[in-house]
């Protein structure tokens, strides 16, 4: 028998693809959003197998529009690029910080089975050894950014929310999700590093990539519909109850460079030799001359998976594990 699922934030990139899984599980699911920043556009796959509540889960009004629900899927958050984690740091942990109080005062009202709570891999940004384990988070410092600490706070709500009401929960903590509809920032530092590529790439032609730091940075990507099954197994199976878990792959894919080398080559081919000749290098926002001979920055294959305390995940780069650094 189906349970009805809240996916809060269910019509942004990570939300939209839970939202297909689950449908294709069977599961009756119910999209939360206030379409501040998820489109609609993101939920055709699944339109017309979904009902969609347009709720501002900062206001506690919000709490009777979830009473008929089983499970919540939490992701709704005000999120962007370095540069807005830098820029608005207070309105970060103060709108955060309300939608997780409405959510887990629902959970408490409407006695939800389960608040599964997306947290993230910033929360391990200062840890110096990796691949970094669930077991970790009680040893390392916490964050040093707004978005970081707050994300790492929510983790604290749920076990605070079980301790004194007994609410049910599960924390999944997604490394460098890509796939479709994962939009491109404006500026750079706005979005992670693929979009962005991809927006420099076709639509700037930008030659050479500006990119953020000196390009070594090694990063895990986990294909988002890995992703979403973490997600699922976290909402439902009874050995996730009132733990945490880390989703993504061991193993790092790519340096930055790497992928900056690729997206030169591309601009490369799209461009006519009369307007642009070929260059032999990428210029990285440093200046430093990266050489285009292909060179391998990691072991192992790049295809990901979803993972369990068995098999946690890496960040995977020198410098800072987290799901969010932007190209």
């Amino acid at each position: 028998m189906s349970q009805k699922v809240a996916i809060t934030g269910g019509a942004g990139f990570l939300g939209s693809h839970i939202v297909d899984y689950f449908v294709e599980q069977g599961e009756d699911v119910v999209v939360v959003d206030d379409f501040s920043s998820g489109e609609a556009k993101n939920l055709e796959q699944s339109a017309d197998d979904v009902e969609v509540r347009e709720l501002d889960l900062r206001s506690e009004d919000a709490i009777d529009g979830l009473d008929d629900i089983d499970v919540v899927v939490h992701l709704a958050a005000k999120i962007g690029g370095i540069g807005y984690f830098h820029h608005v740091p207070a309105d970060i942990i103060a709108m955060n910080d309300a939608m997780n109080k409405v959510v887990f005062d629902a959970a408490v009202e409407h006695d939800f089975d389960r608040v599964v709570y997306a947290s993230s891999s910033m929360v391990y940004e200062r840890a110096t050894e990796f691949p970094v384990t669930e077991d970790q988070i009680s040893e390392i410092p916490p964050p040093d950014s707004a978005y970081g600490f707050q994300k790492l706070a929510g983790e604290y709500y749920c076990r605070a929310y079980h301790d004194q009401y007994d609410v049910e929960y599960s924390i999944f903590r997604p490394f460098n999700a890509v796939g479709p509809r994962e939009p491109p920032g404006e500026e750079v530092g706005q979005a992670h590093v693929i979009p962005d590529f991809v927006l420099k790439i076709l639509d700037k032609e930008q030659y050479p990539l500006k990119i953020l730091g000196d390009g070594r940075q090694v990063r895990s990507f986990t294909n988002v519909r890995d992703i979403a099954r973490g997600v699922y197994l976290c909402s439902f199976e009874d050995a996730a109850a009132n733990d945490h878990f880390n989703l993504g792959s061991r193993r790092a894919s790519a340096c930055v460079t790497s992928l900056g080398r690729y997206g030169s080559a591309a601009v490369a081919r799209r461009t006519s030799s009369s307007r642009r000749p070929r260059r032999s290098h990428t210029t990285c926002r440093s200046g430093s001359r990266v050489p285009r001979r292909r060179r391998r920055c990691s072991a192992g294959s790049p295809k990901s998976r979803s993972t369990s305390r068995s098999n946690s995940t890496s960040a995977g780069t020198r410098r800072r594990s987290c799901d969010d650094v932007r190209a």
